[in-house]
């Protein structure tokens, strides 16, 4: 499925994203997460805001895609008690 999308330069640029499958360890969940590469910059489907966000730190190899897939987030205790 592609995405067209317009930069801060005013340029559209039309990509492919990709859905990647994943399970939570311990959980029994399963994680679908939606992405693509624009240049060398990798987007992710942030649900808080709809819309796609720059995964920062995998462009540097801080954040690996294999962290990213095996983070489930907060439990619903844990966000209770944010």
């Amino acid at each position: 499925m592609p995405v067209k999308f317009q930069d801060s330069h005013g340029q559209y640029s039309v990509e492919r994203i990709f859905t990647s499958v994943c399970s939570c360890p311990g959980a029994g969940q399963l994680r679908h997460v939606r992405h693509f590469h624009h240049h060398l910059l990798k987007f992710i489907w942030d649900d808080g805001v709809k819309g796609f966000t720059r995964l920062r730190g995998h462009d540097n190899g801080q954040t690996s895609l294999s962290q990213l897939y095996e983070s489930c987030g907060f439990t619903a205790d844990e966000q209770e008690q944010m």
